[in-house]
């Protein structure tokens, strides 16, 4: 199951200093896991305080939840994903630029397509006749919006009706039940369990699932 969606970032950059956050798939809550693949909203990683970094914290456990699950398919999804924020980036920076740049000429601004990544696009244009290579970058952008769009395409294929997809509560808490009813527990609180926990759980529910469809084959 995937779970963040690119919202992620919206709140977080507005965060002051210092504070505390779960950064690990072994401290944070899995209620705060369900929330957070829902709403994208990274506030659900906060400890205490108001800490930052909450978007690359929020990369680094979706990394390591699908290093943990061994899971090929989501991990092909999350360099999709990746490849997807990379060009909506661009295009979104190419575009408000250009619009601004029609209006008057703004060295900065230029200096943002001209100069190599990190610091700007790396767009192979001068700039000197401004309205003709603003034509360029249109064109050239067409076609950084067309790989944008195969990415989208290829996402969307993945997660169309399949486990792979973004997961809803429901989904979350329903694995949880049968986990429950497979260990013969009591219902377990979300939050009182870590993300890694419940992996280690639904692993083991897993296994078992898988022994049971081995053991009805060998009787055939």
């Amino acid at each position: 199951m995937t779970f963040f969606s690119r919202s992620y970032s919206e709140k977080s950059n507005t965060l002051p200093l210092q504070g505390e956050a779960y950064t690990t798939c072994d401290t944070l809550p899995f209620l705060n896991f369900i929330e957070l693949s829902i709403s994208g909203d990274t506030k659900w990683l906060i400890k205490s305080g108001t800490p930052t970094n909450l978007d690359e914290i929020a990369a680094n456990i979706q990394s390591e939840y699908t290093e943990l699950l061994g899971d090929k398919g989501n991990s092909e999804l999350l360099d999709i994903e990746t490849e997807i924020a990379y060009f909506e980036g661009r295009v979104f920076i190419a575009t408000n630029t250009i619009a601004t740049l029609r209006k008057r000429r703004i060295q900065g601004l230029i200096d943002t397509l001209r100069n190599p990544q990190p610091d700007g696009l790396g767009l192979p244009f001068m700039y000197d006749d401004l309205e003709t290579d603003l034509n360029r970058t249109e064109i050239f952008m067409k076609g950084e919006q067309m790989k944008l769009n195969r990415l989208i395409g290829q996402r969307d294929e993945m997660t169309a009706g399949n486990a792979t997809g973004k997961a809803t509560k429901k989904d979350w808490m329903a694995r949880l039940m049968a986990i429950d009813k497979y260990r013969q527990t009591t219902p377990t609180n979300p939050s009182n369990i870590t993300v890694l926990q419940f992996i280690v759980m639904d692993a083991d529910l897993q296994a078992h699932i898988e022994y049971l469809k081995s053991q009805r084959q060998s009787t055939y």
